[in-house]
């Protein structure tokens, strides 16, 4: 075999196959004993090579996850983000899906192992994965259908009733908030970076019964407590208990009568069949 087609044939195998390519960097020697000159072959050229056709198969999500997209351009991470993801699949890491819920849920999770924590930027790309990708995965299943039974009207929350959530529900913790993340996607290269804020933010993507749209609510910490336990099995007083120490008061009856009255919410009495 000549040369040329030695190299031919070292480029072919690196770009099937990435994570050889971290291995010759590692021993360029390796090379060698195949008659190659290891040290002389551009195997970082070859690397983001293999990281631009990764980027190409994640086309599909930059209609679905465009702020992510703009804010990796932004920090001119792309082609070795995607290189290092690459080599991953290549080497026995999780393969690629099939949807593109899947495949954004491969690419979010491997870029929190990769990313630079120390890197405010990173952080922001982060948060906006996790922002897109809620909306992603509501908007990916099926409506939820209407519930067959009426659910309590105003006012007649008490103790005893027991709630679920209407639809679906998401909750995130945040550093950005949405629309920060939004912002700093469309900003210029040199803009200055928005600071993470001393607090999370606790946010919830709701999706109503037989509806399509996502809407996007910003809680407070009693508010993300008593969601977390909405699951049409416990008792208001049963919750109270969990997040507060004490039973139902009106006062607590008070804040959370208005996610029946929003719909986000259904409240049954004991006894009464779950809808």
């Amino acid at each position: 075999m000549s040369e040329a087609a030695r190299v031919q044939a070292v480029i072919a195998a690196g770009l099937t196959r990435p994570e050889l390519i971290t291995r010759w960097m590692a021993d360029p020697g390796e090379l060698d004993r195949h008659g190659l000159a290891g040290r002389d072959l551009d195997l970082a050229a070859i690397a983001k090579f293999a990281g631009l056709g990764m980027k190409v198969r994640h086309n599909g999500l930059r209609a679905v996850l465009p702020c992510s997209f703009r804010l990796l351009k932004r920090a001119r991470i792309e082609i070795e983000l995607f290189a290092a993801y690459a080599r991953h699949v290549s080497s026995g890491g999780a393969p690629l899906g099939a949807t593109n819920l899947e495949r954004a849920r491969g690419l979010a999770g491997f870029f929190e192992t990769w990313r630079d924590v120390r890197d405010p930027l990173h952080g922001l790309i982060g948060d906006s994965l996790q922002n897109e990708i809620a909306v992603l995965e509501l908007r990916s299943a099926p409506p939820v259908p209407e519930e067959g039974a009426a659910p309590l009207g105003r006012g007649s929350v008490v103790a005893s009733s027991i709630l679920g959530v209407r639809g679906r529900l998401l909750l995130r913790e945040l550093r950005f908030a949405p629309q920060v993340i939004a912002a700093a996607s469309v900003d210029a290269d040199d803009a200055p970076l928005p600071e993470a804020p001393a607090e999370t933010h606790l946010l919830g993507y709701w999706q109503a019964p037989a509806c399509e749209d996502v809407e996007l609510l910003e809680l407070d910490a009693l508010g993300w407590a008593v969601l977390t336990r909405l699951d049409g099995a416990r008792s208001l007083d049963e919750v109270a208990h969990a997040v507060t120490g004490r039973p139902a008061t009106d006062v607590f009856l008070g804040l959370v009568s208005p996610l029946v009255e929003l719909g986000m919410a259904s409240a049954r009495r004991p006894g009464q069949p779950s809808p």
